[in-house]
């Protein structure tokens, strides 16, 4: 049996098209390996999460009698790390169940939340 002389030339064709095709994909049409998606996945979920309990530590915080002077103070601390700091002695830091310290990164921006906030009154 003989072959068309066509065949070779087409499968070449075949053979780099899907190669130009994968590449382009990759590179350009925003393609990711099962991995990259998971990987992309867990990060948003985390990102939700931190988000999520920065909110209810800021609601809490903002829930006391004496808010707007916890604010103020809170303001008034020179550094970031001093500000998380006060936020987790307050007590204010939502701890995730099952967690028995709370996560660095939901103090910090609960605090950063809190310390660019308008002080009640001075908007």
């Amino acid at each position: 049996m003989r072959t068309p002389r066509w065949i070779r030339p087409a499968a070449y064709g075949v053979v780099v098209g899907a190669i130009g095709v994968a590449a382009v994909g990759f590179t350009w049409g925003g393609w990711v390996t099962g991995n990259d998606a998971r990987t992309g996945v867990l990060s948003a979920v985390e990102a939700s999460r931190t988000e999520l309990a920065a909110e209810i530590c800021v609601g809490k915080f903002l829930a006391a009698e004496d808010a707007s002077e916890r604010l103020a103070e809170l303001q008034s601390l020179p550094t970031s790390t001093e500000q998380r700091e006060f936020v987790e002695s307050g007590g204010w830091a939502f701890l995730m169940p099952g967690d028995y310290t709370v996560a660095r990164p939901i103090s910090d921006l609960c605090a950063t939340m809190l310390s660019d906030m308008g002080l009640p009154g001075l908007s």
